[in-house]
């Protein structure tokens, strides 16, 4: 049996379709750029692949994952495309967005050629509105890029296993490694590749020889990466299996493996287009939820028509086993597998984890449709299909609805716990800032940590083209030697503004700081300057009795430093005998400025009750680093006037000014 692939000229009514489903999905994927999320993973993505276009560094490994697996590094070389031509975070949206366009379009392909025209219009269209596929195509997030690599690589095993086509065998397995190496839970496609060259093994070729070469050179500089970071030795490996890097940690899998629903509802869901409300908070919902409530019966009914689909088509290759056979069964695998194998509990399981099926799901409806209509020509069936098709243009003309209703809801409501704030509201101020060419920008965000704390990780890309981006926390203030710009959420009459969502969002504020700012009336002056050997020298402090916080001011005659140091803050009573300790990070090295002044507030962590007691403190510096023995402590030495080592801690003593 010979497959004859469906390759008649489109006629002008079908290109005409054709461009419709296009035009609609690129309207859904690629409008209202702004409204888009922009977080952590994506700022931390972001970051790497500008550098790469930069020319700064070629990236071995990718960003670090939940489950506490180093990322490949292809999402980075992906998404240094878009950032070659600018540092706009919407540019590089809209070029994930545009790959997701052109994964409808070759869905499309794949089912004209197999299926017939009727089957690739259903699927395409339905693929092109269906609301999940459309929110997981329009952020920079590894898993929004797997829908076409994911459509490719399935269809470049059709025509290489099943059509004998050379450079489909020859592409297929390089296309599995790179899609495999966007996100590791593509690796759901293995099963279909088995299949594929297990049923098409009388039509292999060279070509597929020397694919598996191609495969391992594509995989190459993730493997030599993991080698360079350790990640491949065995106790690594064993904390990976075991859970212990994991962001959920190894507590989820102390129940041991067990079978759970949770594929098959997200798979469910995802493919039908309901639950859309799960993004918008966990209070907020309940005023969304009556705008698409009335939809959902209806995307219910399309969910039940792609199971009824698929098991039309598990029928028909049991019964049939003719040419199209491996594809249907291809088809298949392709739905099932995912939902199958995320219903035990080795991993949790998310929703964005069914993106590798969302089209499966719309081919297999598609192509069911069409052998509905291909059947004998009775008037009921022709009547049954009339209906069906006319309730799936109900059920997609709903669904564009529902997917502009969303994004118009979290683009205007502050989504507690659900869509983060849109990108639209970052990008104003990243423009107000950028116009103002500062050489030199301090944040007062959430944290000094790049990479870890929320704001600051996103805040450190978006202002990638200033030259230098520091951060401080709660805790810390500094006051630079330059002028800098000054980003924080204290938004007042007198700065400029920039309003979030809502009130309760808050808003963003920039003005400028500078070392005239720093107000030394609020200190006491050491008696004289306390420098220590690591270029920090203790000016001031100010005690405040009543909170159990003391905030210490110092200046540096360096950086930055590769070391992170922190302060020890150790109040004494008056015989000198210690009561408490307030010890805390300085301030992160790398953001040392030469001539800065910093100000940080330390606070009592134990011992409240003797506040009365406390009579003075002594100040120190000291880095901690980790030994195969544990942490080592090492103390930054305190130096005389004339530069001479004199201990290793300053001790005031609190007047009675400071105690009041």
């Amino acid at each position: 049996m010979t497959l004859k692939p469906f390759t008649e000229r489109p006629t002008t009514l079908e290109l005409i379709l054709f461009l419709a489903i296009l035009l609609i999905s690129a309207a859904l994927r690629l409008g209202a750029p702004g409204v888009v999320e922009f977080k952590r993973d994506e700022a931390n993505l972001s970051l790497m692949a500008l550098d790469m276009a930069r020319g700064k560094e070629f990236p071995l490994l990718g960003i670090d994952s939940s489950v506490g697996i180093r990322n490949a590094p292809v999402n980075v070389w992906i998404m240094a495309v878009p950032y070659l031509f600018s540092s706009d975070p919407e540019v590089a949206t809209q070029f994930v967005a545009l790959l997701n366009v052109i994964a409808v379009g070759l869905a499309y392909v794949l089912a004209r050629r197999y299926y017939g025209v009727l089957a690739a219009v259903l699927a395409g269209l339905m693929f092109a509105v269906a609301p999940w596929s459309v929110i997981y195509s329009r952020k920079i997030w590894a898993q929004d890029l797997l829908p076409l690599f994911v459509v490719a690589t399935v269809f470049t095993g059709l025509l290489g296993f099943v059509e004998g086509k050379r450079w489909g065998q020859w592409l297929h397995l390089p296309l599995l490694a790179i899609t495999g190496q966007i996100h590791y839970v593509t690796f759901v496609l293995i099963p279909i590749t088995l299949y594929l060259i297990i049923s098409g093994r009388r039509k292999l070729t060279r070509a597929f020889y020397l694919s598996i070469a191609l495969m391992i050179l594509v995989t190459l500089p993730y493997v030599i990466g993991a080698i360079r970071a350790s990640l491949l030795k065995p106790e690594v490996l064993t904390r990976i299996v075991s859970g212990q890097n994991s962001a959920v940690g190894a507590s989820e899998k102390a129940a041991g493996i067990a079978l759970t629903n949770a594929g098959m509802e997200y798979a469910w869901f995802t493919v039908a287009g309901t639950n859309l409300h799960s993004i918008t908070g966990v209070k907020e919902f309940q005023n969304f939820l009556p705008i698409v409530e009335g939809s959902y019966l209806l995307f219910f009914l399309l969910g039940i028509a792609i199971v009824g689909a698929a098991a039309w088509l598990a029928i028909r290759s049991l019964i049939r086993r003719d040419a199209r056979t491996p594809i249907d069964v291809t088809l298949l695998l392709w739905l099932l597998v995912t939902p199958l194998i995320f219903s035990i509990t080795w991993t949790p399981a998310y929703p964005h984890y069914m993106i590798p099926i969302f089209a499966a799901a719309y081919l297999i409806l598609g192509a069911g449709i069409s052998d509905l209509v291909r059947g004998d020509a009775q008037r009921v069936r022709r009547l049954a299909t009339v209906g069906l098709v006319a309730l799936l243009i109900v059920i997609a003309a709903l669904q564009v609805r529902a997917v502009v209703e969303v994004h118009s809801f979290v683009n205007s409501t502050m989504t507690t716990a659900g869509f983060g704030t849109p990108l639209g509201y970052l990008s104003p101020l990243r423009a107000y800032i950028l116009e103002q060419k500062p050489a030199h920008l301090i944040a007062h965000l959430d944290g000094q940590f790049i990479g870890y704390h929320e704001d600051t990780t996103v805040w450190n890309f978006l202002l990638y083209d200033v030259p230098d981006r520091r951060f401080v926390d709660d805790m810390t203030e500094v006051y630079p030697a330059e002028p800098a710009a000054y980003l924080s959420h204290a938004c007042g009459a007198d700065t400029q503004n920039f309003l979030l969502r809502s009130k309760e969002e808050g808003c963003y504020t920039v003005s400028t700081r500078s070392k005239a700012d720093y107000d030394a009336s609020a200190f006491t002056m050491m008696p004289q300057p306390q420098p220590f050997d690591n270029g920090a020298t203790i000016m001031a402090y100010h005690w405040q009795a009543e909170t159990g916080c003391l905030s210490v001011a110092w200046t540096t005659d360096r950086g930055p430093v590769t070391q992170d140091f922190s302060m020890a803050v150790q109040f004494i009573n008056a015989n000198g005998e210690k009561i408490a300790d307030a010890d805390g990070l300085s301030y992160r090295g790398q953001f040392w400025r030469a001539g800065d002044a910093v100000v940080r507030k330390f606070c009592m962590q134990y011992g409240q009750e003797r506040i009365a007691e406390i009579a003075g403190v002594r100040l120190g510096f000291y880095t901690v680093t980790d030994t195969a023995e544990g942490q080592q402590f090492n103390n930054a030495t305190l130096l005389d006037v004339a530069g001479n080592p004199a201990g290793q801690m300053v001790e005031v003593r609190f007047g009675e000014e400071e105690k009041k």
